[in-house]
């Protein structure tokens, strides 16, 4: 998974940049480079760094790590979490969110964050009607050793 910009700017705010630094590949000296299918680089635009000193503008690192390392920071901060229940109906007060939940529980809170896939079911009850659409963009992704000649971000 590759993290980037505002994402790591919120990483960094609530304090787990560095724990997911150290399970990545973050090298503050490499910005990303865009490479033809023959590997002459088309573009190799100005690092724009908005996490912070010593931090490059792009993490890779494995999405298994980003949960363990959240999850982690979740428990030691006393979020609550409750697996197995889903979201049955939203409700926007304006003052906050009434949720109820598969489990008939219900509660209301400062914010809604949906996080649940294409087909998410917070999108639905948070837009009826808007599904998504295919944007005619595919990208395959897998791990390899990473060759000495891979010195930074690459895109192809």
């Amino acid at each position: 998974m590759i993290l980037q910009g505002t994402a790591l700017r919120a990483l960094r705010d609530i304090d787990v940049v560095q724990d997911l630094a150290a399970l990545g590949w973050f090298d503050p000296s490499c910005a990303i480079r865009f490479l033809d299918t023959l590997g002459e680089v088309v573009l190799a635009p100005p690092e724009r760094n908005i996490v912070g000193e010593g931090y490059s503008a792009t993490l890779a690192v494995r999405r298994q790590a980003v949960h363990e390392v959240l999850s982690a920071h979740v428990a030691k901060v006393g979020v609550p979490i409750r697996m197995g229940a889903t979201v049955d109906r939203l409700d926007d007060r304006g003052n906050g969110v009434d949720a109820v939940f598969s489990d008939g529980s219900s509660g209301r809170y400062d914010m809604v964050v949906g996080c649940d896939g294409i087909r998410s079911r917070v999108r639905a009850l948070a837009f009826p009607g808007i599904e998504p659409e295919f944007a005619g963009f595919c990208n395959w992704r897998m791990i390899l050793p990473r060759p000495d000649a891979a010195d930074g971000p690459i895109w192809m």
